[in-house]
């Protein structure tokens, strides 16, 4: 999937990380990337834009709690695929709670650029390779 052509949804809590998510990405070619920092925004955000990926901050129970039932409900059970969790290191609580949900892509705060970037990478690609089995 060509960088120009993906549609990326950032929830992050903290406005000043989305724009930092949002200015490495862009930075790097990514031209369509959105951020909300209020998860009350995220379906109205996800109908309108339909991203390709999702970077999904999962640092506190209530946030698991809404991607648990997010996930639950059949209208958004197809994000699966395409969700990165943002987890705060040290939180292995969450990462078990993530990867009990089959999330198996996280991205460890503070991150390593470069880090992110690989892991939007290999997500996008894994999206595309699960089509190609879907549709195959």
């Amino acid at each position: 999937m060509a960088k120009e052509n993906c549609v990326i949804l950032i929830y992050q809590e903290y406005e000043s990380l989305n724009l930092l998510f949002k200015s490495i990405l862009t930075s790097k070619g990514y031209s369509d990337v959105y951020s909300i920092d209020k998860l009350a925004h995220f379906k109205v955000m996800q109908h309108t834009y339909e991203p390709d990926l999702f970077l999904f901050e999962v640092d506190f129970e209530r946030q698991y709690e809404a991607l648990n039932e997010l996930l639950a409900d059949p209208m958004y059970a197809s994000i699966k695929e395409k969700i990165i969790c943002v987890i705060g290191y040290g939180n292995n609580h969450m990462q078990l709670s993530v990867n009990a949900l089959g999330l198996h892509y996280v991205l460890t705060k503070p991150f390593d650029i470069n880090n992110l970037l690989m892991i939007v990478e290999r997500r996008l690609e894994t999206k595309i390779m699960d089509l190609c089995t879907f549709y195959g």
